[in-house]
């Protein structure tokens, strides 16, 4: 997390003002330290064509580079990353190389032992915030450094004006390790952004980068600065389009700044390390002003701050596309009402009416359940004219708020 000049946008409130791997609020004496040493030029190319920000506080490190205030990047890495440039159009990204989990993995952690107890007890907290998710990556400690994924030293390069800096995976492991910066984290009473730091490093050791990658200016204030030369960054599916404030991996923070995840956070991570990855992507479940209801795998047809729609979180998985078993779930949009209508079977709307809009195929269901499936619950209030869905069976049971079962649409994954 870099150093910039602690300002503020007083009309722009949803803007953070400090790189998000940056410092609590500093003097203009201690803002923009120049590095002496120039990465190379041709390096320099290759960075910009795949997207990386490569300003004064970009410099050879060790074997490699440190761009963007936090993320160290072999040129090996940036070689493998040119080899497959795309358009990039979603909301969080991640870097070509992924942890390989399989089933599970567990990331042992080691804790340099010069930090506080109330330092040691942040970064507990940090990893706390992954393992509540249920990912297949699992993190937990350990007292061998020689046997950690991650370490995560206490280092005093002040120089780098940086709260911390980490790398990207490579050949299916994480990035080993992690320096946070002395001059800040090792104190009784760490800074307010400690846990969002912490966590924000291992996002990029995990394979994430920044989401403003292109154009940094949106969390860090300044003028726009980014190439918009594409490559090396990956969209995560479902996290929409744009920027979106309180990210845990957005560049910039301040130092009292705390970023639990927000959803398009939570989205990003269990479509990309959730226990049920190879089963569809989560399916989101939004209240109308209306009172009825909307369901999606897109996050960005209802972005965080519409007044319309109220989230209620992550329903289910379901899978993007079909396969044995699976039954295309048809949505439909109503003209009368604004409501949406979600059906499995086609011939009841067919291509659509004078009420009703055919809009595509929401997603796939089973139309048989097995041991670790739910069953997905149509609803249906005749004097509302709105339909229900849910997966948990508790909300409504045979019926309830003038709602009566109708049937059970498929048989779809939990969000667990």
């Amino acid at each position: 997390m870099k150093i910039t000049k602690f300002f503020k946008l007083p009309l722009l409130a949803l803007l953070f003002v400090l790189h998000s791997c940056q410092h609590e609020d500093l003097t203009s004496d201690d803002n923009r330290e120049v590095n002496s040493v120039k990465i190379p030029n041709h390096i320099v190319n290759k960075l910009q064509k795949l997207g990386f920000v490569v300003d004064e506080y970009s410099y050879p490190y060790e074997d490699g580079y440190i761009v963007e205030g936090d993320i160290k990047i072999t040129e090996n890495q940036i070689d493998k990353m040119l080899e497959k440039q795309g358009e990039v159009t979603n909301r969080h990204y991640v870097t070509d190389d992924l942890v390989s989990t399989g089933s599970s993995r567990v990331i042992k952690v080691w804790i340099d032992t010069k930090f506080s107890s109330a330092m040691r007890n942040r970064i507990l907290e940090a990893l706390g915030r992954y393992n509540a998710l249920k990912l297949r990556l699992t993190f937990t400690t350990t007292t061998s450094l020689s046997g950690a994924d991650i370490k995560i030293f206490l280092s005093p390069y002040v120089e780098s004006g940086s709260y911390a800096t980490a790398g990207l995976p490579s050949y299916g492991a994480p990035y080993y390790e992690i320096k946070m910066n002395n001059k800040y984290y090792n104190t009784s009473k760490p800074p307010g952004n400690t846990v969002s730091v912490v966590t924000h490093e291992i996002g990029h050791c995990i394979g994430f980068r920044h989401m403003d990658y292109k154009d940094i200016s949106y969390s860090c204030g300044g003028s726009p600065r980014a190439d918009d030369t594409l490559g090396g960054v990956n969209p995560v599916a479902g996290t929409g389009n744009g920027n979106t404030p309180n990210s845990w991996m957005l560049a910039c923070t301040s130092g009292s700044a705390n970023r639990p995840f927000i959803l398009t956070d939570k989205i990003a991570l269990y479509n990309l390390y959730g226990r049920f990855r190879d089963r569809g992507d989560v399916f989101l479940r939004y209240r109308k002003g209306s009172g009825g209801h909307f369901y999606t795998r897109n996050y960005n047809e209802v972005r965080e701050g519409n007044s319309f729609f109220t989230s209620q979180g992550i329903m289910c998985r379901m899978y993007p596309n079909g396969g044995t078993g699976r039954k295309p779930v048809y949505r439909y949009y109503n003209t009368k009402n604004g409501n949406h209508f979600y059906t499995i079977n086609f011939n009841e709307l067919g291509n659509g009416n004078s009420r009703f809009r055919y809009e595509g195929v929401a997603g796939y269901v089973f139309s048989s359940n097995s041991r670790d499936r739910v069953a997905l619950y149509r609803y249906y209030s005749p004097s509302k004219d709105f339909h229900f869905y849910t997966t948990d069976y508790s909300e409504m049971g045979s019926g309830a708020d003038g709602y009566h079962l109708e049937s059970i649409l498929g048989y779809t994954y939990p969000n667990k």
